[in-house]
């Protein structure tokens, strides 16, 4: 970890700034680089300490080229070359404005467990910094350049047949993701984010790790536009029930100190005037009275009741069951996240940064990719939303053959919705030989209700308003007919 002084017999070729670097990728002049894309990185000492980590015998000559940009990430590729030999590495470096929320630190933890714990593949950690004093100036991670290929381009192209050679492979690697994890460690309804008990630690097993509540991170945390007031949760228990209780006393407890009158009555009548909560209060600056979401505080608490009912009987439901065996979760499955091998095998998973220990119940089970559909196609009295809620995670399945001549945006939708039915279909299928505790009996019933439990959790209280009448109706229809 520890970074090593830049050697007088490194030599980056040509020698380039990081803007010089963007502006040959993207074929512009360096006065377009915005400042927002640059890292800040000295290339020079980055490429130094690559060489240092990998014991290259000097002189050694460095190429650097921009790779690939992410929402949080800049990557590039150091092309070494020593002694007539050469080696390609890949270097992540974390966006200025994503540093103040995640640790260069907790993504290797994650790294490390998932590759010697669970046996997952991910990228050999060459070397890695989470101190910006260090001469490069910035944290980073140097992996192996994983040579492989990405999912969406083969999974474009691919017949009926190859996709579900992909889905197979998915299937297998999910389930390494899925295996229980040691109950010493890990106990039943563990919640939380993964450390190394010391820095220096290989991470080779479970005793090296501690789990630390998570902290949660709004999704609109580094956004310019609706930039939240209050864009980090930190927990204070890693046991799902505390968490769960937690969550949903925070959300409600800030809503409630953002109040106002009802502005739409007269001036005359303002003694009388109700008592709103805002409901978007975590927006910075808040809206504008006439948009903002607000409602009577007496609504808002029947609100918070109703999820707090749902809350006490998911939990009733899942505690003390196998489903809450804690195991490593992908809040970002997705096909960008793996890279596959000539056969369609995942040669490696990558993009830990959004990795948490959470028992089975709470997995994202289905890649985000086989989840996509067009939800303005869909009635707002259809199941989806006044049954099931209108959980995008959850996508409404279509079954039959798909129309031929397809001839409006309906029909297509349709077709699509049959098309992604039998691909969610398929690798279920795949995923249940790779782990039969997904068939159990119940198992996607109590799944869904605490994948919805947590994400309402984890939203919000413009979540919850918007879900209100959902959550009625899942509090009326636990009450028996009898006392109704």
């Amino acid at each position: 970890m520890t970074p090593t002084p830049v050697s007088r017999q490194v030599q980056v070729v040509p020698s380039q700034s990081e803007a010089e670097i963007l502006a040959q990728s993207f074929g512009c002049s360096v006065d377009e680089i915005s400042p927002d894309s640059l890292t800040g990185v000295d290339i020079e000492a980055l490429a130094g300490s690559a060489c240092a980590a990998l014991g290259l015998e000097e002189p050694v000559t460095v190429e650097v080229t921009f790779y690939r940009r992410g929402t949080f990430n800049r990557l590039y590729r150091l092309h070494l070359a020593s002694g007539g030999g050469g080696v390609d590495v890949l270097v992540r470096i974390p966006t200025s404005a994503f540093r103040q929320y995640a640790s260069v630190a907790s993504t290797v933890a994650n790294m490390l467990f998932a590759q010697h714990v669970c046996h997952i593949p991910v990228p050999r950690i060459i070397a890695w910094n989470d101190d910006i004093s260090d001469q490069s100036q910035v944290p980073y991670i140097i992996t192996d350049l994983v040579q492989a290929a990405e999912v969406w381009p083969v999974w474009l192209h691919e017949p009926l047949e190859r996709k579900e050679r992909i889905f197979e492979s998915f299937a297998r690697t999910q389930a390494l993701f899925l295996r229980p994890l040691p109950s010493r460690e890990f106990p039943l309804s563990s919640i939380g984010s993964l450390a190394l008990k010391q820095l220096r630690l290989g991470g080779t097993s479970a005793s090296d790790y501690v789990l630390e509540p998570l902290t949660i991170r709004h999704p609109n945390a580094i956004s310019t536009h609706r930039r939240p007031k209050e864009p980090l949760i930190r927990l204070h228990s890693a046991l799902l029930r505390d968490a769960w209780f937690e969550l949903l006393e925070w959300h409600s407890s800030r809503c409630l100190q953002h109040t106002h009158h009802d502005a739409h009555l007269p001036d005359s009548d303002n003694s009388n005037a109700q008592e709103e909560v805002i409901i978007d209060w975590n927006r910075e600056p808040l809206p504008d009275p006439e948009d903002t979401i607000a409602a009577p505080t007496n609504d808002f608490l029947a609100v918070v009741d109703d999820l707090r009912s749902l809350v006490t009987r998911t939990l009733a439901a899942i505690e003390g069951s196998d489903s809450m065996q804690p195991c490593l979760v992908r809040t970002d499955y997705a096909f960008r996240n793996v890279l596959l091998d000539p056969k369609l095998d995942t040669k490696a998973c990558v993009d830990f940064d959004d990795v948490q220990i959470m028992p089975l119940v709470l997995a994202h089970i289905i890649p985000q990719d086989l989840l996509e559909f067009e939800e303005w196609n869909i009635s707002r009295d259809a199941p989806y939303f006044t049954q099931q809620g209108g959980f995008s995670e959850f996508p409404p399945d279509e079954y039959g053959p798909e129309d031929l001549c397809p001839d409006d945006e309906g029909a297509l939708a349709s077709n699509e919705r049959i098309r992604y039915t039998a691909y969610r279909t398929s690798y279920l299928a795949a995923l249940e030989l790779a782990d039969p505790r997904i068939q159990g009996e119940g198992w996607w019933e109590v799944h869904r209700d605490a994948r919805k439990v947590h994400e309402l959790l984890v939203g919000g209280t413009h979540m919850w308003w918007v879900k209100r009448e959902w959550l009625r109706m899942r509090r009326e229809d636990s009450v028996p007919a009898s006392v109704r």
